[in-house]
């Protein structure tokens, strides 16, 4: 934390009262301040490996600290709050660059096509999309005080783990493991028949759209991973859907990244995540493949 605590000429400053940091406040400039002390005293933020800035504050009501992203702060500030699912552009491209005139809400790809219902056993708490997307939906939070928050509706990323796509739920306190293809199935054909497991039925277990998936044996599954060439002593090479991705298919998604296409869209088109996709955009990896 930096000891000066002079105001910058020309930069207009916010109190951080709208997130339930009333001993804050944040600058125009980007800059976030402590007024815990008598004294005014600047946030020093470090960098997340996203490249995004952080700040840890101390929420005084809810009595602990947390990370914030210095962005979404100064549009929350200066702009208002965001629009459900919506993430932070940078217009010059520059995450360290945190000042108002360089920031503002870029709103997901919507699909109007795209089906939502509520996921069994968490309704009104969780819903789950035809397209294997799953949100939290917004929800009052009451303080001891007897003072109430709203925690805004949010679009969960999916952790990828051993061989499958899975988010964490909040119950009571707990956080609970819940895999993606089973609460797409799950929300929309019903409960898992006895002796019964999910279906890819392309062979791709990145691939968590309802058209993709089935409830079916182990039978059933064993017959897939044979018709798909992943069965265990299969050699699928580049075609196998947890190999690494071909080289041809980085050069592709680094030159169109480059030339201006959403990461959001060559994620979904590829079946991967948008951190890997901005990786091999920015040249942070696949490093040894050129683009010829």
């Amino acid at each position: 934390m930096q000891k000066h605590s002079s105001r910058t000429t020309g930069v207009e400053y916010r109190n951080m009262d709208f997130v339930g940091y009333s001993k804050y406040e944040v600058g125009n400039d980007g800059s976030v301040w402590s007024l815990v002390h008598k004294t005014r005293q600047r946030i020093t933020g470090r960098v997340s490996p996203g490249g995004h800035t952080l700040v840890k504050l101390w929420n005084l009501e809810l009595g602990r600290q947390k990370d914030l992203r210095v962005d979404r702060v100064v549009l929350e500030a200066f702009v208002g709050v965001s629009p459900p699912g919506a993430d932070v552009e940078h217009i010059n491209e520059n995450r360290a660059d945190d000042k108002l005139s360089n920031l503002r809400w870029k709103s997901p790809e919507t699909n109007d096509d795209e089906v939502w219902k509520d996921v069994p056993g968490y309704e009104g708490f969780y819903q789950v999309s035809d397209l294997g997307q799953v949100k939290s939906l917004a929800k009052k939070v009451s303080m001891s005080d007897g003072r109430t928050y709203t925690v805004r509706e949010k679009l969960l990323k999916p952790t990828w783990r051993g061989r499958y796509f899975y988010v964490m739920f909040s119950n009571s306190g707990k956080e609970i493991t819940n895999l993606v293809h089973r609460l797409v199935l799950l929300a929309f054909a019903g409960p898992c028949p006895e002796g019964m497991e999910c279906r890819h039925l392309d062979g791709n277990s990145k691939n968590n759209q309802l058209k993709n998936l089935k409830w079916g044996t182990k039978k059933d599954n064993g017959e897939d991973r044979v018709r798909h060439g992943t069965s265990k002593g299969a050699h699928p090479g580049e075609e196998h859907h947890n190999a690494k991705l071909s080289a041809g298919q980085v050069r592709e998604i680094r030159k169109r990244a480059r030339n201006g296409e959403r990461p959001c869209n060559l994620a979904r088109e590829f079946v991967i995540s948008e951190s890997i996709i901005r990786r091999i955009r920015d040249g942070m990896g696949w490093k040894s493949i050129s683009d010829e």
